[in-house]
């Protein structure tokens, strides 16, 4: 769907946007027609580019924005086990080759093998997950429910509001880029990753205030989005072996294929940084300058 319309009001085209986004969320869970797995992978999709929307437009309506973003977020934690499951078999395909190139090709095997079992465990509770499903739909019409109720003709100062909320966003990549750099923990490698997402998207939605530039950072943001998001799969293989020694390989191979996961995680992030150092170098005041001026500039 193209962004937003500079010639439009503001509050119009985010009613339009969030509606189509909840919309085919919950028509995805509601119709599977590429299987629940699927199905669910889908509406995550639809639920962050709706979540990143709501970040980026906050101030259009603080209060009711900050509630839908709230429900949203349990709604997408709701479903995302199986998910998370099925991810985890995606990365180990992902591996094999590595750690076939590092003569680990049997643990590469061993480890696909249980994880394919781990997510089989998680297929066995229908009845749960349905209800988790029916749960997310539930909380997606309450959120569509409400965003209906916006008003659509009312003046606001868009270009403020846009500014405002990428400039919210950079800040936040901003400080996580640089826990990155200095302390290289988990927890600001996802944060990063989270940041990146929602670039994606935001670029996304203000594209034809600046189709070239911001073109070309949604690209960059998405090549580091597919390599963070490698390193967050690689950060839950290492998490689960380490809570639960045994389930990925034997206790023989255990070492060694630690120590090759967190080999190539950190290969995956001194480039994730690399990538995002330019990405993420510039003042949020300055960005939102920027925005301001180029919407403006369209008007």
């Amino acid at each position: 769907m193209p962004g937003f319309d500079p010639k439009k009001p503001l509050s119009a085209d985010v009613k339009l946007h969030l509606e189509k986004a909840l919309d085919a969320a919950i028509k995805e869970l509601r119709k599977r027609p590429d299987g629940r797995d699927e199905a669910i992978h889908k509406a995550r999709k639809r639920l962050k580019r709706a979540r990143a929307l709501l970040r980026l437009c906050r101030d259009l309506a603080p209060k009711r924005f900050h509630s839908a973003n709230r429900r949203l977020g349990i709604a997408a934690g709701s479903i995302s086990k199986v998910r998370d499951a099925a991810a985890l078999v995606e990365c180990a395909d992902w591996l094999a080759p590595y750690l076939a190139d590092n003569g680990a090709k049997e643990i590469a095997s061993r480890m696909r093998s249980s994880l394919q079992a781990r997510l089989a465990l998680h297929n066995r509770a229908p009845e749960n997950l349905e209800k988790q499903i029916n749960s997310a739909i539930t909380l997606c019409r309450t959120t569509l429910s409400s965003i209906k109720k916006i008003d659509d003709k009312k003046e606001v100062d868009a270009a403020k509001i846009l500014a405002d909320g990428w400039a919210r966003r950079h800040k936040k990549a901003v400080h996580a880029l640089a826990a990155c750099k200095t302390g290289a923990d988990d927890e600001s490698f996802h944060d990063l990753r989270k940041s990146t997402q929602q670039t994606v998207y935001q670029a996304g939605f203000l594209s034809r205030a600046w189709p070239n530039g911001l073109g070309a950072m949604d690209t960059e943001a998405k090549e580091l989005a597919g390599i963070l998001g490698h390193e967050h799969d690689l950060t839950l293989l290492i998490g689960l072996e380490r809570s639960e020694p045994g389930t990925l390989c034997d206790a023989q191979s255990r070492n060694q294929l630690l120590d090759l996961l967190q080999k190539r995680r950190a290969e995956l992030r001194t480039t994730a940084i690399t990538i995002a150092e330019p990405l993420y170098s510039g003042d949020w005041k300055k960005e939102a300058k920027r925005v301001k001026k180029l919407w403006k500039a369209m008007l």
